[in-house]
């Protein structure tokens, strides 16, 4: 299991390894930050809701219906519960490129194209996705702010499906999409829409919206 991984099929796969690294683990990082006391800033994700709504705002219910969701959302209730200084951000998989020995969602899609090896992706899973930088300016604007005690969300304006996400990014790195094969994600006979409503987080850091094709821009930059 790929350490901190939020591909929700790998945590279907591994449910115990994802239990322990995304529950058992970040309560155990937790629990030293309060030793230290140091902010702990906990980075959860859109699959703590059904995915039967979408434009999910932060206080909306959560009611996870995967492995991975159920494991974040666990972690959060725990971080609440125990922690006196957290910040908790939620978010859809990042946009950025790897190194060689931890590639990223975007390093595999690539190899795999360059190497002429089919691309099985949902058109179902509906998500709003952000650069990883955007991750960044967000964890520095909590620490310089010293926000505690607060949940806030980190997506994008663009709600898309992981196929036609991939089609995007290939085509700006000037890459064919033949190879892109639509599978339907873990049997799913209708979408699912995990996407986040970024409202409230915006107005508090007085931030304004990602846009996809700025985030698509920065995967090409040296």
């Amino acid at each position: 299991y790929a350490l901190g991984s939020n591909d929700i099929q790998l945590a279907e796969d591994k449910s115990r390894e994802a239990q322990y690294v995304h529950t058992a683990g970040a309560n155990n990082f937790q629990t030293a930050s309060e030793n230290a006391k140091a902010k702990f800033i906990y980075l959860s994700c859109d699959a703590i809701f059904s995915g039967h709504g979408g434009n999910y705002a932060e206080d909306d219910t959560t009611l996870p219906g995967t492995a991975l969701g159920k494991a974040k959302l666990a972690s959060e209730n725990y971080i609440r519960g125990r922690s006196l200084n957290y910040l908790i951000i939620r978010a859809p998989p990042l946009l950025g490129r790897g190194t060689l020995d931890h590639p990223s969602w975007i390093d595999r899609i690539r190899e795999q194209n360059l190497l002429g090896k089919k691309i099985p992706l949902s058109k179902q899973i509906i998500r709003n996705p952000v650069h990883i930088s955007h991750l960044s300016e967000m964890i520095s604007q909590g620490i310089d702010r010293d926000l505690r005690g607060q949940t806030l969300h980190l997506a994008g304006l663009t709600k898309i499906s992981e196929f036609d996400l991939a089609a995007k990014i290939l085509n700006v790195l000037g890459l064919g999409t033949e190879l892109l094969q639509a599978i339907e994600g873990f049997g799913l006979n209708e979408a699912i829409d995990y996407s986040l409503n970024t409202s409230e987080t915006l107005k508090l850091l007085k931030t304004a919206p990602v846009r996809l094709d700025d985030c698509l821009k920065l995967l090409v930059r040296v």
